[in-house]
């Protein structure tokens, strides 16, 4: 007895135009997004400035720096989308007899996968790392919060706390991986849609520009739902069975399908190890720039030429000295503002030399401890005899020397 081979089944009108647009535009934007970092080399980069130029009356000289809310970004998203609109109309009028496209779908959401996988893991292991968070500079625990800006706020917030950090990365590094492979594909989609629409409303609520690069890779994690939206609304609305998925291998042929499989690891581990490696050679650079502690020292008295430099010359007189590590510390003025130097000390000759990272100007004193805490220097700068007197105070920041409470008696929010 013969069986029966079952015909493919047919998509709906809409659901081929739909199709056609998405497999267009991101087909178009998310290699587009790879040379983000390159955009005056890009090859989009001709086509943007000329549609900037020609058709809104706008010459763009700012290129994406780290900001993907350029005005260049918003012109070339109007390119990719002019491009997909005007391809599917030319697509649907070519194809228009074609049941389906099964096969196009399945190459294009493993395409998909892979790179909102990548995306993933990348954003997740900044968060492990704490390379996108880092812990608050100096700078930042010294400057006023009114003086924040809104990103600088968010920033601020995240890179408090390590262990929200290692949570969010822990969690984003989970749905990645999981969209590595097709039987966990759905579960790892729907958890990157969750986390990248909270991570979507915080780039909007927080005006960080990174807006419409979020914004795309939620629309990439919808579109690897998609197929599954039938499935998914049996299941969780209206509380009906679903047959399991039937999961077609990627490679009819045995053999071959065992160099698809041996090929697809050694991707996956390039990947995992490249990120990594770059991760934890970023994480030194960050540790180095950014300390957790420090020592603090506030300035009680500042003489030049043996005259009191008043504290109301806000860019003369000094008013806290922090030290960062053996060989770098930062000098905060009356007025706010936070220079790094390079430091040097010599606690068996009492000396210590500041130089600094930009003019060259060099502070060189000897100093004596009055007590445990009050240091008096005594140096020169150029033709000036410097007398300065400090008091440590390593529990200036209450946002360092908190901590975390298992019992709080009363509310401590201050």
């Amino acid at each position: 007895m013969e069986t029966a081979i079952p015909t493919p089944a047919s998509w709906s009108t809409a659901t081929k135009i739909l199709f056609r647009f998405f497999f267009v535009y991101l087909l178009c934007y998310v290699p587009a997004s790879w040379w983000v970092e390159f955009s005056s080399f890009s090859p989009w980069n001709a086509i943007v400035l000329f549609t900037g130029h020609h058709v809104f009356n706008i010459d763009i000289t700012v290129m994406p720096n780290g900001s993907g809310d350029t005005t260049w970004n918003f012109v070339q998203l109007v390119v990719i989308g002019s491009i997909s609109l005007l391809a599917t109309v030319v697509w649907t009028w070519i194809d228009r007899k074609r049941a389906n496209y099964d096969t196009l779908l399945f190459w294009f959401l493993i395409f998909l996968r892979y790179f909102l996988a990548y995306m993933m893991l990348v954003y997740g292991l900044a968060k492990v790392f704490k390379t996108q968070f880092p812990f608050l500079s100096l700078e930042r625990l010294a400057t006023p919060l009114g003086q924040f800006s809104p990103m600088g706020l968010l920033w601020a917030f995240m890179g408090y706390s390590k262990t929200y950090n290692l949570f969010t990365g822990g969690a984003e590094i989970l749905a990645g991986s999981l969209l590595f492979f097709r039987r966990t594909t759905l579960l790892g989609a729907l958890i990157s849609i969750a986390i990248m629409i909270n991570i979507l409303m915080l780039n909007f609520s927080y005006d960080v520009p990174v807006k419409l690069f979020s914004a795309h890779l939620l629309v990439v994690a919808v579109v690897i739902v998609a197929p599954q939206l039938k499935r998914l609304i049996s299941f969780f609305i209206l509380n009906q069975a679903i047959a399991p998925e039937n999961i077609r291998p990627a490679i009819a042929h045995p053999k071959a399908r065992v160099f698809y499989g041996i090929g697809k690891a050694i991707i996956i581990l390039v990947i995992v190890e490249q990120l990594v490696v770059s991760g934890l050679k970023r994480e030194a650079e960050v540790a180095a720039f950014f300390p957790e502690r420090f020592d603090t020292y506030e300035i009680v008295e500042h003489k030049t030429n043996g005259v009191v430099v008043p504290e109301e010359d806000k860019t003369r007189r000094w008013q806290k000295l922090y030290v960062l590590t053996k060989d770098k510390c930062s000098l905060q003025y009356m007025d706010g503002a936070a220079i790094r130097w390079n430091f040097a000390a010599d606690t068996v000759a009492h000396t210590m030399s500041l130089i600094s990272l930009d003019s060259g100007t060099a502070y060189h004193f000897q100093y004596a401890i009055a007590n445990d805490s009050l240091y008096r220097l005594k140096g020169k700068l150029d033709e000036d005899s410097i007398h300065i007197a400090m008091r440590k105070n390593s529990d200036e920041f209450l946002l360092i020397n908190r901590g975390f409470h298992w019992i709080n008696e009363y509310p401590f929010n201050r």
